[in-house]
């Protein structure tokens, strides 16, 4: 999934969708500029979730690996500044929602 495509009201994508893109967002913190430039807010949000809730710390005593690479993953977006806060996302998001023509989630493209 690009930053060019968005994410409307219509997109069929559930809660295991968000959370791949996501940890793929964290795998490549250059996306996080790209979008905020396309004012992604819909995508930006989980991502923003998924760092303020760093790594589950069950993970270190049932999948050592796994727990090393995310919390390596949110150690980087945090050294690097792209953690968000998903509060100010989310009110991004509902005002770009009230600007854009018919309602959509979020997702303008910006002209």
């Amino acid at each position: 999934m690009s930053p060019e495509e968005p994410i409307t009201p219509n997109s069929i994508i559930g809660a295991r969708e968000r959370e791949l893109d996501a940890w793929h967002i964290a795998q490549h913190p250059e996306l996080v500029t790209e979008l905020m430039v396309a004012r992604q807010w819909a995508r930006l949000i989980p991502f923003a979730d998924f760092i303020a809730a760093d790594a589950p710390e069950e993970l270190a005593a049932t999948d050592q690996a796994l727990y090393r690479t995310l919390r390596k993953a949110v150690t980087e977006i945090r050294i690097r500044g792209l953690a968000l806060r998903p509060d100010k996302l989310r009110e991004l998001a509902a005002k770009a929602a009230k600007a854009a023509p018919g309602g959509s989630q979020g997702n303008p493209q910006a002209s």
